[in-house]
């Protein structure tokens, strides 16, 4: 055997060992995402809100007032396809707030997320108020609506059509206190509107 073929021969031994070694890893750490999405800055868009808007008014029409404060929010939106972890192969890009609403004494949890959908590659949303929403993700469809007078564009309306208290709620007959019917986030104001199960209507302040 020359010398020519052996060092061949031991190259090739070693871009196997190394191929190995990488086969290995990915299979019991992981190295790299086989699929992942990612946002565009245009669908970040719909959590800037909670940067902008850290503390809204509310007035409802009976002249009652309730405040917003952002608690939390967060951006996962990363591209490097390499990782370390023993987690899912796959990366979902998603970003998310969360924000309570101070009224009558007692404060209602909302929240609002947004994700890439790895199965389609749509837009799609999550929210929920005062244990009010849609619990799952659903494609992110904005509408324009008339708001009390004032023309907003990229609204999401959520109401019994597309949804509900929590399953568990339901398959219980656990009862929520001031019950919320409907609600509308807003690309660039966040949450614009509510409506109590009473009739009671509140109107972010702009």
């Amino acid at each position: 055997m020359g010398e020519k073929t052996s060092n061949i021969i031991n190259k090739g031994i070693k871009i196997f060992a190394v191929l190995y070694a990488l086969f290995i890893l990915k299979q019991c750490c992981g190295i790299f995402y086989t699929k992942m999405t990612h946002m565009s800055a245009s669908d970040l868009e719909w959590v800037r809100p909670a940067s902008r808007y850290m503390h809204v008014t509310f007035r409802s029409d009976s002249g009652n007032q309730a405040q917003l404060t952002i608690l939390h929010s967060y951006v996962n939106n990363d591209t490097n396809p390499f990782y370390i972890s023993s987690s899912k192969d796959t990366y979902e890009a998603n970003a998310a707030y969360e924000y309570v609403v101070d009224n009558y004494g007692s404060g209602m949890d909302g929240r609002f997320s947004i994700a890439r959908s790895l199965k389609n590659d749509s837009l799609v949303y999550n929210a929920s108020l005062n244990k009010f929403g849609t619990w799952r993700h659903i494609l992110l469809k904005p509408e324009s609506i008339d708001l009390n007078g004032r023309q907003l564009e990229n609204c999401l309306v959520v109401d019994s059509i597309n949804g509900s208290l929590p399953p568990y709620y339901l398959e219980h007959n656990i009862e929520v206190k001031n019950p919320v019917s409907k609600f509308i986030i807003s690309k660039d104001y966040g949450l614009v509107y509510f409506r109590y199960k009473t009739g009671e209507e509140f109107y972010r302040d702009f």
